[in-house]
């Protein structure tokens, strides 16, 4: 057991460096992009996933709705989303992504599957199978733990 935990150290670690090597790859890619990476990665749950409410993309991204309210304010006031109303609650608006939007976050993807493609040669197929496998059982099994706590 202590081996596994281990590796789950490991492993961890190596996602945490990896998050800000691609955090970095994106400022680097986007650098003449009036939009932040937080702000992208907003834009890409909207395009994916069609509108949401602030709470909704702040329990999706694991992070405050304060975070989520200022970074959407900013999308708002330079036309990347649109607030719609919510039927269901009164207070709580949808979010919604703008042709420009759509525009702006489908240019950055493609970009980005620019670099994926780069580098795509370095990696056996199987490995990167295994890893999203590994990957996703690790997010269900931590977010059901901190539930849980």
């Amino acid at each position: 057991m202590q081996d596994k935990a281990f590796l789950l150290k490991n492993i961890s670690s190596d996602i945490r460096a990896l998050f800000h090597l691609l955090y970095l790859a994106g400022e680097q890619l986007h650098r003449v992009s009036p939009i932040t990476i937080p702000q992208r990665a907003m834009l890409e749950a909207l395009y994916n996933h069609g509108k949401q409410t602030i709470i909704q993309l702040a329990e999706n991204r694991s992070v405050s709705r304060q975070f989520i309210q200022k970074n959407i304010e900013y999308l708002k006031k330079n036309g990347y989303v649109e607030i719609m109303g919510n039927p269901e609650h009164r207070r709580s608006f949808f979010i919604e992504i703008t042709p420009q939007g759509k525009s702006t976050i489908m240019n950055m993807l493609n970009k980005e599957q620019e670099l994926f493609t780069d580098l795509c040669g370095s990696f056996k197929e199987s490995n990167l199978k295994n890893s999203l496998i590994v990957l996703g059982e690790f997010k269900k099994i931590l977010k059901e733990y901190l539930i849980e706590k």
